[in-house]
């Protein structure tokens, strides 16, 4: 690993993470991590080797973020476009194990703090449900009940790509795996429309992992799925009718383009976007990620990530990326129910890929008239050494440390049943304790709540002391190994 790469682990981290913690644009610190991560980008920019070329079309690529920012006030696209250009040699595999970890660690550690009590958190009142009936919709620490599903699938993502479709068997373990953990998180935010695009998620990438070989419908497929979203979601925009809604199912999926309607009367659409208010007739703005891209951000804008969307879908098929082909398709679609594609979400992961096809299609331009464009340039040569040795031993043994870990219990099975037993008696004990009003979780009174909350907090004391129980398991037979092998 060299330094001009951790200098791009540092800028992701601080966007990334920030948002993984829960953080939004309301935090104070925030504009002081968008600067720390400003910096680290252009370090990074700077410290690796850059063509003529490359330069040329990062400038440009800036220039149009930032000329999009100062018309309308939205520094989502100039944030999108950083993390892509700053994909320059840069180990997606790695990346995205970076990103898991970070992401994952975040999720568990939010989840257990709040469903416990330990932290607050935004909690919608008590709202009737179709099928649940009373109940409350937590957040888990994050702005919203649909982030926390979202965010969960970018989760999912992360771990697929990583697993990859050699092994068909362990791809479909994991996705049923990450499946049943998304039913837990769905028993608090009940999130119709996440668990939906979480399911549909996990159906493409596992035929886009599996197939060897694309026949040509199936390009077609791929190649259209962009184009089309986004003339329904227009279509949809442009020719919304209030009787819609009437007796529809759809309704809360309708009332975005009714949403989108009413700003397309209040604004027009313009080349490089305008600043806009939430109209007096609305609470909130454009969930549509493609209507927010197009209204907003301007026609310039959305041209560019319209070309951007074909040149990483042309790259991901000519490299047989099954993984990067899923997440992109995916993240497309459910930009029409969430504006996370293209706001300050950090989350749209197709920016990345764009990053690496974008350098990789440079990269195989010759210019004979013009030569100097191939020139490379590093003005920070210092950023192209590698980190090291000892910060290198020291990753090495972190991730061996882990990995041992983890691995532990696998040829161990027997030892589980001790820990399921322990789980589902953890579960009956405070399940008994809630039904007899005994309040065992301090401020978390689950019986005041109803019947649903009470659930689901008997659910996750059994699923909490099964997953507690189980790491301490693994830690104490990879202990018990190393103190054999010394004797």
């Amino acid at each position: 690993m060299r330094k001009n790469e951790i200098l791009y682990y540092v800028f992701f981290a601080l966007l990334f993470g920030f948002r993984a913690i829960g953080g939004h644009d309301g935090w104070g610190c925030y504009p002081y991590t968008l600067a720390a991560a400003a910096v680290f980008l252009l370090l990074k920019l700077l410290a690796t080797r850059h063509t003529v070329r490359e330069y040329l079309w990062i400038l440009l690529f800036l220039l149009l973020g930032g000329i999009v920012y100062a018309c309308t006030g939205e520094k989502g696209l100039l944030i999108d476009f950083a993390m892509m250009l700053g994909m320059k040699d840069m180990c997606d595999r790695r990346l995205f194990r970076f990103a898991g970890v970070l992401l994952g660690g975040a999720m568990a550690v939010l989840t257990f703090l709040t469903v416990f009590g330990l932290m607050d958190e935004i909690r919608f009142g008590v709202v009737g449900r179709p099928l649940w009936g009373q109940m409350y919709r937590h957040s888990l620490g994050y702005p919203h009940t649909n982030t926390l599903m979202t965010t969960y699938v970018i989760l999912m993502m992360l771990t697929l790509y990583l697993i990859g479709g050699e092994n068909r068997k362990r791809l479909l373990r994991g996705s049923l795996i990450l499946w049943i953990c998304g039913l837990y998180y769905y028993l608090y935010c009940n999130s119709n429309t996440g668990l939906l695009i979480s399911t549909l998620y996990l159906a493409i990438n596992y035929y886009c992992q599996v197939r060897l070989r694309y026949r040509l419908w199936e390009k077609a497929v791929i190649y259209a799925v962009y184009p089309l979203v986004n003339v329904v979601a227009v279509a949809g925009m442009l020719l919304y009718r209030e009787e819609w809604q009437d007796h529809s199912a759809l309704t809360s999926f309708l009332e975005r383009f009714r949403t989108a309607s009413i700003y397309l009367h209040e604004y027009s659409i313009t080349l490089f976007g305008m600043r806009m208010e939430i109209p007096e007739s609305l609470r909130y703005g454009l969930d549509i990620s493609q209507i927010y891209l197009l209204l907003n951000l301007g026609l310039v804008a959305f041209a560019a990530v319209s070309v951007l969307y074909g040149i990483v879908l042309r790259e991901m098929i000519r490299e047989k990326n099954g993984g990067a082909i899923a997440i992109i398709l995916c993240l497309v679609v459910m930009g029409v129910s969430d504006p996370l594609l293209y706001n300050l979400s950090c989350k749209n992961l197709t920016f990345l890929f764009m990053g690496m096809a974008l350098y990789r299609l440079l990269a195989r331009k010759k210019s004979k008239r013009f030569p100097w464009l191939g020139r490379e340039i590093c003005l920070l040569p210092a950023g192209e050494e590698p980190v090291s040795e000892r910060v290198s031993v020291w990753l090495k043994k972190a991730e061996e440390c882990v990995r041992r870990v983890i691995l532990a219990g696998r040829g161990n099975r027997k030892g589980r049943w001790g820990v399921l037993i322990l789980a589902l008696g953890a579960a009956v004990v405070y399940a008994l304790a809630a039904y007899s009003h005994i309040e065992p979780l301090g401020k978390v009174k689950s019986y005041q709540a109803g019947f649903y909350e009470y659930l689901r907090l008997t659910v996750s004391i059994g699923t909490w002391s099964f997953l507690l129980g189980e790491l301490l398991r693994r830690i104490l037979l990879c202990y018990g190994r190393d103190r054999r092998g010394r004797r």
